[in-house]
């Protein structure tokens, strides 16, 4: 395919409580959040920035969770492939 059709992700730095969020997106997003946000007040504004804050949140949630998931099941499956032993003869038990 030629490089005119394919998409030139933009970034769009949106500004929330905490600092801003980079947003990658393509021009076709971009031009629908501009027309969503056109009429957009200082309230509105402000509601719509609440919103990408608590979603953006739940995602870094849910991506620690997901990533923590994966390293425990390497984890086990690791445990299972090399068990692991202390050198030696094992101590006697009383």
């Amino acid at each position: 395919m030629s490089g005119k059709n394919q998409a030139k992700y933009k970034k769009l730095a949106i500004g929330g409580e905490t600092g801003t969020i980079s947003v990658y997106a393509s021009p076709r997003i971009l031009a629908a959040l501009n027309e969503a946000t056109v009429d957009f007040d200082l309230y509105q504004g402000v509601r719509l920035g609440q919103v990408l804050d608590a979603v953006y949140a739940q995602g870094k949630k849910d991506g620690r969770s997901e990533m923590a998931e994966h390293f425990n099941k390497f984890a086990v499956e690791a445990e299972k492939v090399l068990p692991f032993k202390n050198p030696g003869r094992p101590k006697k038990r009383k």
